[in-house]
């Protein structure tokens, strides 16, 4: 495998992105979907949490409810993300685009990668806080989870540890590659399906 693959796997994005632009319109609709929801939680939940903290009086019911909300949010956004990942990597490697995979995942797929995402996510901030570049590493040899959890049928954690472990030998490209997808991502939905697809084509090249 050719070391300097930021470049290819850029071009291969963009390439895939226009090829299959009427399947992930679907996607682009999803994303955008995820983003408003995730925006309303985000006011919505911190509010409720300071009800709760600053007066006593609030009923259980609301508390529970609170905390159900916090599950679910996190619950619907590591699915709809595991659902766009498995979308991502059959148009990389079957190249069908049928839409119907993202909701044909099997279930105990589904929880290995929302608790999978989870701890992507809080160990990655966790290592941004300690000193940002133990959370860096963390977040670009790591993001190849959902892939390996769709063909390998292992656990959160094994997918994890193969992630990281597997692409340690690249750290510098994974560097740029997550630089330019950085980048990328300020154009809004489409600079994300495209990093995406882009990280697809390293997974297929590392893995």
């Amino acid at each position: 495998m050719k070391k300097k693959f930021t470049y290819d796997a850029l071009v291969y994005g963009c390439k895939a992105f226009f090829a299959h632009l009427d399947v992930l319109f679907f996607a682009i609709v999803s994303c955008l979907a995820l983003f408003i929801g995730l925006l309303a939680a985000l006011v919505a939940v911190p509010l409720s949490i300071r009800a709760i903290i600053g007066a006593g009086s609030v009923p259980l019911f609301m508390q529970f409810f609170t905390v159900f909300s916090i599950v679910a949010i996190l619950s619907i956004a590591g699915w709809l993300t595991f659902a766009l990942d498995a979308l991502y990597l059959q148009l990389g490697i079957e190249d069908d685009g049928r839409v119907a995979t993202m909701f044909s995942l099997p279930i105990h797929q589904i929880m290995q990668a929302i608790v999978a995402w989870i701890l992507y996510n809080v160990i990655g901030l966790l290592g941004l806080l300690l000193g940002v570049v133990p959370g860096v590493i963390w977040f670009m040899r790591a993001a190849f989870y959902p892939w390996i959890i769709i063909q390998k049928d292992i656990t959160a954690i094994e997918a994890l540890k193969e992630s990281f472990y597997d692409s340690r030998p690249y750290n510098w490209q994974l560097f740029g590659l997550l630089i330019a997808t950085l980048l990328l991502s300020s154009i809004p939905v489409v600079g994300s399906i495209i990093g995406n697809l882009a990280y697809v084509y390293v997974y297929k090249k590392i893995f």
